[in-house]
């Protein structure tokens, strides 16, 4: 038997994207086969409700619904029936083609698997499959999201107490002393704005995120959002020792 595997730590992708290669590998599988094919979809809800049946499961789901995925099981193959009767009138015993496609928290954001016993057509369908997928793998965070946050937490706190500390020493409102209050409140400031920083970026990074049509993810949505933020505090700064150097 061949066997061809890819996965992404991440994904958010499109709910079609996922119906497109769903069809994709039903469409291949039958024209390998000659046989019609079953697809099995198993939908986890973060509230503990569960789907499962064909292709419906997936297109059935609500924007709320798709918001609240937790892990999607698919399967396609050919109908057993067919291939049984098929098999046994050749009296051939070759390897049952299958695709599978997993998104869910356990170990990656997305993974595929197509098997079957001819090496191109496994190579060939995997490769039209990832490229399927591949627009909702994000290129900027290309590993595990906790690792992620987990660095980009330390680097924001260590960002947080230098800007806390020097800031007000900047803009005239610390004398630089330890124990001056205005240090302090930077000092504090910054901390928990780091903080809170790296809690958005747990919460806007999930492993897995089903977007409907027209849809941003999560993660662009913050960024958006980031970017006004810092504007803005930079703006602020900005005036301030501004309006400081004018006072002097």
């Amino acid at each position: 038997m061949v066997s061809k595997a890819f996965k992404w730590a991440r994904w958010n992708g499109h709910r079609s994207d996922l119906i497109d290669a769903i069809r994709l590998a039903s469409k291949e599988i039958e024209v390998w086969t000659g046989c019609g094919t079953e697809c099995s979809v198993n939908v986890k809800l973060k509230d503990g409700l569960a789907f499962s049946g064909g292709i419906s499961a997936l297109e059935d789901l609500n924007s709320r619904q798709l918001r609240g995925v937790r892990r999607v099981w698919i399967e396609v193959k050919p109908d057993w029936d067919e291939w049984w009767e098929k098999m046994h009138a050749k009296w051939e015993t070759p390897f049952q083609p299958k695709v599978t496609i997993q998104l869910g928290p356990w170990g990656s954001g997305v993974g595929i698997e197509v098997e079957g016993g001819e090496h191109v057509r496994v190579e060939g369908l995997a490769s039209q499959l990832r490229e399927i997928l591949k627009p909702g793998a994000p290129r900027w965070i290309p590993f595990e999201p906790l690792l992620f946050s987990t660095i980009a937490g330390v680097a924001l706190l260590i960002a947080g107490l230098f800007l806390g500390k020097y800031i007000p020493s900047w803009i005239g409102r610390s004398d630089g002393r330890p124990g001056d209050p205005a240090r302090i409140a930077g000092e504090v400031t910054g901390v928990v704005l780091a903080i809170a920083a790296a809690i958005s970026l747990v919460v806007a990074l999930p492993t897995v995120e089903i977007l409907g049509e027209g849809e941003a993810s999560r993660a662009r949505r913050l960024r958006k959002v980031m970017g006004a933020a810092i504007t803005a505090v930079a703006l602020a700064v900005l005036a301030a020792f501004l309006f400081d150097l004018i006072k002097r």
